[in-house]
């Protein structure tokens, strides 16, 4: 979508510029149709990146509407605009950080640590998605724990269930019991 290019090239200019866009957002009805979300709404973000994750880009900033960092999948803007507003970035503000907390950046209400039991032959995993700062230890002959901070949410235990056990949840508790439920509806 040639399209596309354009609003990166805007929002780039407005990262560079420390200058508030507004947008609207679509999704997709069951027929396919695109419909505006929230009967239209203009979006105010202070955009402080654009990130490349599961072949998509995504907007990342601080969205006025939200009252936090937030992320919006590029493709899905419309009516870009950059303002003559300007902001002052979050001091201190990780994009590989938030980013790493997200699987396919869908995001529960919060982020919790959260200790997996791995099998061994899963370190490039754990390292590839969380990078080699993740803190990680050795548990037995065949495994080791990483400790992650994510927000657990259904596409954090879908990305879990991808690995046929090989994954495993140790703590916390919460999050145990909400794998289970989970894995409980496919029965």
């Amino acid at each position: 979508n040639e399209k596309v290019y354009y609003i990166i090239d805007n929002i780039q200019t407005a990262i560079g510029n420390h200058q508030q866009i507004r947008f609207q957002y679509y999704e997709y009805t069951q027929e396919k149709k695109k419909i505006l979300k929230h009967d239209g709404y203009y979006y105010v973000v202070n955009p402080y990146a654009l990130e490349w994750k599961n072949d998509h880009y995504y907007l990342i900033g601080f969205s006025l509407k939200h009252q936090k960092i937030a992320h919006f999948r590029v493709d899905r803007l419309t009516s870009v605009e950059n303002l003559e507003t300007y902001f002052m970035p979050i001091e201190g503000f990780d994009v590989a950080s938030y980013t790493n907390k997200m699987v396919d950046m869908f995001t529960s209400e919060s982020s919790k640590e959260v200790t997996l039991l791995c099998e061994n032959e899963l370190m490039r995993v754990i390292i590839d998605h969380y990078g080699e700062d993740a803190p990680v230890e050795r548990y037995d002959d065949a495994h080791f724990t990483a400790k992650i901070e994510v927000n657990p949410s259904g596409t954090f235990y879908g990305w879990i269930f991808k690995f046929k056990g090989k994954i495993k949840i140790l703590s916390p508790k919460e999050c145990i019991t909400e794998m289970q439920q989970i894995a409980q509806e496919f029965i």
